[in-house]
């Protein structure tokens, strides 16, 4: 069932941001969160910086249905990729549309995921191998291409490992992967005729993905080059310094009265 916890993880509110101008301050972080819950607190327990390019812009509203532009046919297991979306970027000329999903993980000893009941697992020496942070971001690429294509196993698909370089200089991440997904919707289809998945990961973080939607092939690179620097992962010296404690939940169970 843990296995399948992770899955459960990757639903994402829509939220707006044009009233959270781009601060380098908590206070950026609580306007987004004002504007989804507590879901955009991910990025700053992730300690990422999310600064859009000028001249992108996007109504998330118009995009909350990933459903139904990826999946495919064929597809028939439970568990699906982010339905809505964290942030949307699309720019003036309207032939690049790209969805940025967070997923709500985070570490606090830089190598499992945080989640309840953690810290007692751990200590029971139970097996944690499945919540390995560093792994998450295949997990993800694993889901989108089973729901995208209906073959599971990663290991059936193409993946494009970008340079090390790269994922510094666009991301300062570690590890930047690639992989081609197909438009299934058809009205979808009309607006733009490609589509790929790009999964960010700093190690001991949490993933970011972006689902790009194109129209030329030939301008690809164009378009992840236009996409640099939106997704920013802090270095230790310029953490931001805050303090959240985990929301306590209790649950109260009604007895049956006894006939």
């Amino acid at each position: 069932m843990k296995k399948c916890f992770y899955c459960l993880l990757l639903v994402i509110p829509c939220f707006s941001i044009h009233e959270c101008k781009a601060q380098e301050s908590v206070n950026y972080y609580n306007c987004l969160a004002d504007a989804v819950g507590n879901r955009a607190l991910y990025l700053m327990l992730n300690q990422v910086i999310f600064s859009p390019s000028d001249g992108f812009y996007c109504n998330v509203s118009d995009w909350k249905d990933l459903d139904t532009f990826l999946r495919s046919p064929d597809y028939t297991y439970w568990a699906s990729p982010p339905s809505t979306i964290g942030y949307c970027l699309r720019n003036a000329d309207k032939n690049i549309l790209t969805l940025i999903c967070i997923p709500p993980i985070y570490s606090k000893d830089g190598t499992y995921i945080y989640y309840p009941g953690q810290a007692e697992d751990y200590k029971a020496g139970k097996d944690l191998e499945w919540a390995r942070i560093d792994r998450m971001h295949l997990n993800s690429i694993s889901l989108y291409l089973h729901y995208n294509t209906a073959i599971p196993n990663i290991r059936n698909h193409s993946l494009h490992y970008h340079s090390t370089s790269y994922a510094h200089r666009a991301f300062n991440a570690d590890t930047v992967i690639s992989f081609p997904l197909k438009i299934w919707d058809k009205k979808m289809k009309r607006k733009y005729q490609h589509a790929q998945g790009m999964a960010i990961q700093k190690n001991g973080r949490g993933h970011i993905l972006l689902i790009t939607f194109y129209t030329d092939k030939t301008e690809l690179n164009h378009y992840l080059h236009s996409l640099e620097k939106t997704i920013w992962y802090r270095d230790p010296e310029d953490f931001l310094d805050f303090q959240y404690e985990e929301p306590q939940v209790t649950v109260t169970l009604k007895k049956k009265n006894k006939k």
